[in-house]
């Protein structure tokens, strides 16, 4: 089994080995994605990508939300996850600043309240999408 909090130790310190575990990783993520977009192509399908743009991959798909709260609640956030403060930054330096991902994105939900008020903003979100067909 692998040690999760080890690695992410190990690979957010180091980019080298970032890299490596991106390379072995990625591709089958990929391979697996495809294969389930290609198994329901009329699919309503929800897809959270934490390196969408970093990784150009903001063309797979119809639009993109960015979930955003305050870079302090965000830390504190990865803390209560087991994190430590340091780690919790390091991971954070490895993405695209927030406010570039906003710019980027078509639409932007606020996460700095409490998870009704985030369920209410998705189903704005929902409800002002065009139907597929």
């Amino acid at each position: 089994m692998v040690n999760r909090v080890r690695l992410a130790a190990m690979v957010f310190a180091d980019d080298q080995a970032l890299r490596w575990l991106e390379h072995l990783t990625h591709p089958l993520l990929f391979a697996r994605w495809r294969t389930l977009l290609a198994a329901a192509p009329t699919a309503r399908w929800v897809v959270e990508v934490p390196l969408l743009f970093e990784k150009q991959l903001e063309n797979w798909f119809d639009f993109i939300v960015c979930v955003t709260c305050a870079p302090t609640q965000q830390l504190t956030r990865l803390e209560q996850r087991g994190l430590t403060r340091t780690l919790a930054a390091q991971r954070i330096s490895k993405q695209l600043p927030l406010a570039r991902k906003i710019e980027l994105s078509d639409f932007v939900l606020l996460n700095d309240g409490s998870p009704d008020f985030l369920h209410k903003q998705i189903d704005l979100l929902v409800d002002a999408l065009p139907v597929a067909r």
